[in-house]
This record gives C-alpha cells, structure tokens and sequence, in this order.
C-alpha cells in the first residue's frame, strides 16, 4: 500500500515471505490474485478490529470516533499510485464496490441503532452522507493530507464538523469525551 503495486515486484514479495517466487505464483497464480487476497484480508482484519471497538466502546459515537482514527492511521500508509493502479484490475475493483455495499449496509445498521440512542438525529438523509463520507476519503488520499497533517487532527476536524452536524447535544457530548480519551491514549503511546 506504500509503495503501489508496479514498485513492488513478485521477486520481493517471495523474498520478504520467505519463500519461492514458484511457490507464490502456485499459491495466487499472478500478482492480481495475490492482491486481490490481500485486500480481502485486509478487509477481515478491519472487521475484527470494528467488532474489538464496538465491543469497548460506552456508546454509538464512541465506536465511530475510534474506528475513524484507525481508518486514518489505515489511509496515511496508502499511497495514491496504490490506489490507482489497484483499480486498473476488475477483480480488484469488483471487490471493492462489493466491499463498499457491504459497508454501506453495516454502516445504515449502525446509524440506525444510534438514532435510537439518542446520539444522531433522525433527520438527516444517510445515502448522501455515506456518499459525502467516500468523497472525502478519496479526497484525504489524493491530496495526501497526511503528509501535511497528524491523523489525529484529519479526524478531529473531520468529526467536529461533518460529524457533529449528524449528532444531537448528546452526541456531541459523547464525541468530546470519545476526542479527550484517544488524545490522552496516544500522548499515553509517545511517551
């Protein structure tokens, strides 16, 4: 994800797992296959860590807050030619739209239990802030802002002003407290 595919040949691949070049192209038959099952472990691996979060967390905006700031450790490791070139393969892009439905369905689930809560406001029209949500994404990875930007601060600003705007008073007091303890985590994780 760091260096794109073109950058990344076969040969290193096998090299780093520690194997044959024979034994990976036997194991994925090419690179897009072999890509192709990265991506959907990342996937899994994503999973695992939002069911961990929710499974923490006091409240909806809490789970949101942190799984925010782990996508955004997640997209400051991946470059633009990564994603560029990943959808030059349309098993790849298959995947992802796949993924992104997926996604998309988990996330009205979500929203839905938190407008029960009392945490997000029940007026707001989910499938254009779902789509608003993958136009900023694409755009955080673009401009690369984390190069120019901490994470933690991307989010931030993400969550106190698209964010807040879904949440009732409740909510954006849930999101302050959700803010405080990843700030005091991490000062916590530097030192």
């Amino acid at each position: 994800m760091k260096q794109g595919i073109r950058n990344v040949k076969m040969d290193d691949i096998a090299m780093e797992a520690g194997i044959s070049k024979r034994t990976l192209y036997e194991m994925f038959g090419d690179k897009e296959n072999l890509l192709l099952e990265c991506l959907r472990q990342h996937a899994r691996n994503s999973e695992m860590e939002l069911r961990r979060i929710t499974n923490r967390a006091k409240n909806p905006v809490e789970v949101y807050v942190y799984a925010m700031e782990r996508r955004g450790k997640v997209l400051q490791n991946i470059s633009t030619a990564f994603i560029t070139e990943s959808l030059k393969y349309e098993s790849v892009r298959q995947f992802l739209e796949a993924d992104k439905a997926e996604n998309r369905a988990r996330a009205r689930d979500f929203f839905m239990d938190g407008i029960e809560k009392g945490y997000f406001r029940s007026d707001v029209k989910l499938e254009i802030l779902f789509t608003f949500g993958e136009i900023m994404s694409q755009f955080v990875i673009e401009k690369q802002l984390f190069e120019s930007y901490p994470v933690l601060e991307v989010v931030e600003t993400l969550s106190d002003t698209i964010f807040r705007g879904l949440c009732t008073q409740k909510g954006i007091d849930a999101m302050k407290d959700a803010l405080r303890l990843i700030s005091r985590e991490n000062t916590r994780a530097r030192d």
